[in-house]
This record gives structure tokens, sequence and C-alpha cells, in this order.
């Protein structure tokens, strides 16, 4: 029996045991096509993607074109196909795109406020998402062989989302998995899905630099994916058991793998002041140098954070000490439990 596969596994059933390799799948059962749950018809879901998706149309505008539908229609004992927006969005909310649905928490500035001119960042931010789901560490356990090993790739675009959601500004965050053939990749057939919305601080100019504010940013950013990412965690030393496209089950171990960001993300993810390298330990004066540099590493930089002050990790190592350990490290300690929550 071969040990981790890094393309597809052996097949099992959804009770974790092992099966025929040759035995064909499940049948899949197909929802009839005049099935259009929620929607009550065709005409329905076409009426709320167009006013959704094709024309983005306003709640206020959404509201008069269902008030004057329903006007017309009153004379002949009908309805429109929506009350209003609230109930349209209820319906789309409702679509069973996949068994994945949306979910969403909410984390606020849980420092000291002022009595007067609260800044506007010092609010409350709702994150949306859906579940996601040590190479050495994950084979030395005889249970995981046989396993799909299944790394993820995640990436977020500073692209600002703000249609369709209320106004509030978001940016994307998205998925893929290493096990996707790069024929398949490069054809852009679905190899990427949208996961999640982090949410970006409100603040005006003179708030840029203030330190607090540059401290929660950092904060929000690394928490709320620390939380999206929460039921990833079990299913990193173990498997879990996921059924294919194929039809068949598999068991599978995951991983957090590379994470694809621009500089100015990079440095929020890992910690790191401006003007420093996130991925190795070169003095900022000295990117270019030619002697060889070690990476950073995880153990190193707690290392630092113990043995140094604040200041000496900030200036000698360009580590923003304060965030990684109000955030990072203990998440790791207090089960991904955010103290910004």
């Amino acid at each position: 029996m071969s040990l981790i596969s890094f393309d597809l596994g052996l097949k099992c059933d959804a009770n974790r045991s092992f099966i025929d390799q040759d035995a064909p799948p499940l049948p899949h059962m197909d929802a009839p096509p005049t099935d259009w749950t929620p929607y009550n018809d065709q005409a329905e879901f076409e009426m709320a993607e167009f006013l959704f998706m094709c024309n983005q149309m306003s709640a206020k505008q959404i509201n008069t074109l269902l008030y004057l539908w329903a006007a017309i229609l009153i004379k002949h004992n009908d309805t429109p196909p929506f009350a209003n927006h609230r109930d349209m969005y209820a319906t789309i909310d409702a679509t069973p795109l996949s068994d994945t649905p949306w979910k969403s928490f909410m984390m606020s500035y849980n420092g000291v406020r002022p009595k007067q001119d609260v800044p506007p960042w010092m609010a409350q931010y709702n994150v949306w998402y859906r579940d996601s789901l040590q190479m050495d560490v994950i084979a030395q356990n005889e249970e995981n062989h046989g396993s799909t090993f299944v790394p993820l790739i995640i990436g977020s675009n500073k692209t600002v989302v703000s249609v369709t959601t209320g106004q509030t500004e978001y940016h994307p965050l998205y998925l893929s998995i290493g096990n996707i053939h790069n024929s398949v990749r490069r054809a852009h057939r679905n190899s990427v899905v949208l996961i999640g919305f982090l949410s970006i601080p409100k603040s005006m100019k003179e708030h840029n630099n203030n330190v607090k504010y540059r401290n929660f940013r950092r904060q929000l950013f690394q928490c709320s994916l620390a939380k999206i990412f929460e039921s990833v965690k079990p299913f990193m030393e173990t498997f879990d058991v996921t059924c294919f496209l194929d039809g068949h089950f598999r068991q599978t171990v995951h991983s957090l793998g590379p994470y694809i960001a621009d500089y100015p993300e990079q440095l929020i993810l890992s910690g790191i002041m401006q003007n420093w390298c996130p991925r190795c330990l070169a003095n900022r004066k000295d990117l270019d140098g030619t002697q060889p540099c070690l990476h950073r590493h995880e153990a190193h930089t707690e290392l630092l954070i113990e043995q140094l002050t604040y200041k000496q990790a900030w200036y000698e190592h360009g580590i923003i000490a304060n965030v990684i350990i109000s955030c990072l490290l203990k998440l790791t300690k207090s089960n991904l439990s955010c103290p910004l929550c």
C-alpha cells in the first residue's frame, strides 16, 4: 500500500473503510429539470438573476419596481414573484449552490475607545466565508496511509468589493488546491473558488499612521483567516472523508500551502515591517546583498520575540512583536479563539 498520494488516494466508503478499487461509484441523484427550489419557477429565478447579477439594481429601486408590478397585477388577483428586496435577497441566500453554504462572524476593536469622536475604524465588522476544508508528520500516522494529500492554495485580492454588499468594502479571498493539473488550471476551468470576503477597516487619512489602527488592521486580517480555516485544522494530521467528483469517497488530509499575495499583504500576513523582506532574514538596508541569507521560520520568530524587547525585534529584525503575540500565538494556544471577537 502506498503512502500519501499527491494525485488520488484509495477509494473508501462514507464510513472510512477502504473498498474494492474497481468498484463503480454510487449512483448520483440529480434534481429534475423542473425543480427550481427555492424559486417557484424558472421565470422567478431569472428575474432574481437579472435584478441582482445583471442589472445590479439597488434595494430601493427593486422595491419601487415590485410595488408598480403589484399595482398592475392586483386586478388579476395575482402578485409579483417577490414582496420586496428583502424577500428577494432571502430567496437568493437560500439558493442551494453547493454543500458549503455561506457563513459569517463578527469582529470588533475591543480596546479602549475615546469618549468623544470615536474613530470609524473602531467599529464592528462582518466577515463572510465558506468552509474550506507537514508532510512528514502526516506520514508518521499509519492511519493516513492511502489518503489523498490536498494542499490548499490561498490568495486574496486588494480589489475592493462594494456592489450588493451594502456599500461595505471587502477584500475577496480565493482558494484552489495543489492537486489540479496545470492544463485545467491554465484553461480557467473553475479551478479557483471564492471562499470569503475580508473586511476592510473604515478609516480616514489622519488615522493611517495611528499605531492602534495599524495593529488592529493587521489583527483583523490575520484573525479572520484563522477563523475561516478553523475547520481545516483537525484534518491536517489525520484524515477526513470527502466525496470526489467521480462519485467515490476518499480519505483526505489537508495542509495550508502557498498564499498568493502582493507585498503589502505579505507584510500583514507575516507581521513584518515595511521595507523588510517577509520571507528572509536580510536586513532592510542590504536586501540585495551578495551574502546568503536564511529564510524566516516560525520557531525562529517566536524565539526572537521571547528573547528580545519589542523595540529590538522591530528595529533589528523588522518583526512587529506585539501583533504576533496578541494574535498569532494566542490563536494557536487557544484553539483559534480570536481575541477580537
